[in-house]
């Protein structure tokens, strides 16, 4: 009898361990297939480039929100996300490659908006979003457009010279020069002769600045948030 226990115990103990094998079988056929299929919507959205998986980020390849990362043969230094969301039974595709592709035009075109306005002397740090990127942008997609998309997430930080006494003034100029871009930000306004961009983290942090000011576009024509607050 004891013998017939645990022969039936041994043959249990092997069938959980065919059926955890087969699941996990099935599990990364249905992961891979997955990957497969955000690596195909990827390449055929931008068919003037190629990519590469490289490996899941931010979840797993099971839960109703997917993420990977993949190279780019044009940008190989970057890192680019495909999102694979689950709703309502459908797979829904979404990715971060112009904001990569537009990154330094992005920089650049903040930087020259400030530049503009308070001259070389400022302090600029802007890092593309990797969680969402403009939606329906394509290959043909230009930085005009891009730029201007109200879907678009572009946010950046900048200290620049002055007081900013006159606070409608100094938004006034702003939104001139900013007229062409949906972008969020904060701009600290610092009353110093030094480099500030060799001083703006150290003086940002002890909120020696005059003056911030926090914007927030939601389209090319509206704001919804305009916020000035004094530093320490």
């Amino acid at each position: 009898m004891v013998m017939i226990m645990k022969k039936l115990i041994l043959l249990l103990i092997v069938i959980s361990l065919m059926i955890c094998v087969c699941g996990c079988s099935v599990s990364n056929m249905k992961g891979q297939d997955k990957i497969d299929r955000m690596l195909s919507y990827i390449n055929n959205k931008y068919a003037d480039d190629s990519f590469e998986y490289v490996s899941v980020t931010g979840g797993h390849l099971g839960s109703n929100t997917t993420k990977i990362i993949v190279k780019s043969e044009k940008f190989p230094e970057k890192e680019i996300r495909v999102i694979c969301s689950e709703v309502d039974g459908d797979q829904v595709f979404s990715d971060t490659y112009l904001n990569v592709k537009f990154e330094e035009q992005t920089y650049t075109y903040i930087r020259d908006a400030l530049t503009r306005l308070y001259g070389d002397n400022i302090y600029l740090k802007y890092i593309p979003d990797y969680t969402a990127s403009m939606e329906g942008g394509t290959s043909s997609t230009t930085f005009e457009e891009y730029i201007a998309d109200s879907s678009t997430c572009i946010y950046f930080s900048a200290a620049v010279p002055g007081k900013a006494d006159n606070e409608e003034e100094e938004l006034s100029k702003i939104k001139d020069s900013f007229k062409n871009a949906v972008v969020s930000g904060h701009i600290f306004y610092i009353d110093s002769n030094e480099s500030i961009q060799d001083s703006a983290n150290a003086l940002i942090d002890a909120k020696a600045y005059a003056k911030r000011l926090y914007i927030v576009k939601e389209n090319i024509s509206e704001y919804s948030k305009t916020e000035w607050t004094d530093g320490a």
